[in-house]
């Protein structure tokens, strides 16, 4: 099937949430869907995959109105040529990996040799032609990943949905298959949209970010911009950023908080004054266990550690003060310090340290 882009422009309504967007995913583009429970990443699979049909507005696919309730048009989920990969892969238990494969190109209209002859082939791409006899149950959970994202690409579909697909590996799977993931979405010509929890997957696999909150897009860009510049606590905190709201206050960058205390930041050239936001990486903090002398940082403040845990090589504190903050060390200076929970510290962080933004 040629290449589309795919255009959502109306609202879902359902119960008391409503989804409202405008948006478009460019055909052979990667589109990670992030937002917090409840934003409305699911109702958008859902409206795309022909699960939920639209309240009002269109979606279309091309030249293709997929939705229209104004002029009465919808096509059913077996119309919009739309493969989805769910999070927990959902195969078929009594098939063998060949038959969960075929489904695809089936449910598409091929007969029964041509659909197995097909996922015969997308077995063997996805290096797993030896085990097409096995069930399910057989297999690992990384193995029955591919198999789902192979029974999705089988029917030859327009658009690919991905719900969460390596949520369900453990963590040691999660690097390889990422990678494996990404290798065989390359290949894929129409628009990708994926749901994800994980900032590795948007990092990674995408090329375009959307957010969403309370039905609404809230932010959209490159990974690498709503990693450096997230406009919500909520992506500060799964990117692993100090998230601050506030307003220029004086010269030099002296912002003043909306949770209490001053930062001195750094201004862009088109920042003068007005509300910004403030993001500083944890590892830019540093912890003392008596106030800074000497030629100090402009930004210091007091504060009492709550709890401290360990990410790999680094220990993340949780701190108590004005503002409150997030601060990576690492495991020796935890001991060096005798840092703990009750532990009272100051904070201190250069303002060239800190990104402003609007």
């Amino acid at each position: 099937m040629s290449a589309a882009d795919l255009t959502l422009s109306g609202t879902v309504v359902r119960g008391g949430f409503t989804l409202d967007l405008g948006v478009t995913l460019r055909a052979g583009e990667i589109v990670a869907v992030l937002g917090p429970n409840g934003a409305g990443k699911t109702t958008l699979l859902r409206a795309i995959a022909g699960l939920t049909p639209l309240s009002s507005g269109r979606l279309t696919l091309g030249t293709r109105v997929l939705d229209d309730p104004g002029a009465r048009i919808w096509r059913s989920a077996r119309e919009r040529s739309v493969g989805v990969v769910f999070q927990d892969y959902r195969l078929f238990p009594r098939m063998s990996l060949r038959d969960n494969v075929a489904f695809g190109p089936r449910a598409a209209g091929r007969s029964r040799r041509q659909a197995r002859t097909i996922a015969t082939t997308w077995l063997d791409r996805m290096a797993l032609g030896d085990l097409a006899d096995r069930r399910p149950k057989e297999i690992s959970g990384g193995q029955a990943q591919r198999v789902a994202l192979a029974r999705a690409l089988a029917g030859d579909p327009a658009v690919l949905l991905l719900d969460e697909p390596l949520a369900a590996l453990d963590a040691a799977s999660r690097a390889a298959i990422r990678a494996d993931l990404r290798a065989h979405l390359a290949d894929f010509a129409g628009p990708v949209a994926l749901v994800t929890h994980d900032p590795l997957d948007a990092l990674v696999l995408a090329h375009r970010v959307l957010v969403l909150d309370r039905g609404a897009l809230v932010q959209e860009g490159p990974p690498v911009t709503i990693a450096r510049r997230p406009a919500t606590a909520w992506v500060a905190q799964l990117f692993g950023l100090n998230f601050y709201r506030g307003r220029v206050t004086g010269p030099g960058g002296l912002v003043s908080l909306e949770e209490g205390g001053l930062l001195h930041v750094r201004l862009h050239d088109d920042i003068h004054d007005g509300e910004v936001v403030v993001s500083l990486r944890p590892s830019a903090i540093t912890v003392h266990v008596e106030p800074p002398t000497g030629a100090s940082p402009r930004n210091v403040w007091p504060g009492v550690i709550r709890t401290l845990d360990l990410y790999a090589d680094r220990v993340r504190l949780d701190v108590d003060g004005t503002p409150p903050a997030r601060v990576d060390v690492t495991p020796a200076a935890v001991a060096e310090l005798g840092l703990a929970a009750g532990t009272r510290v100051w904070l201190s962080a250069k303002a060239t340290e800190t990104d402003a933004y609007r």
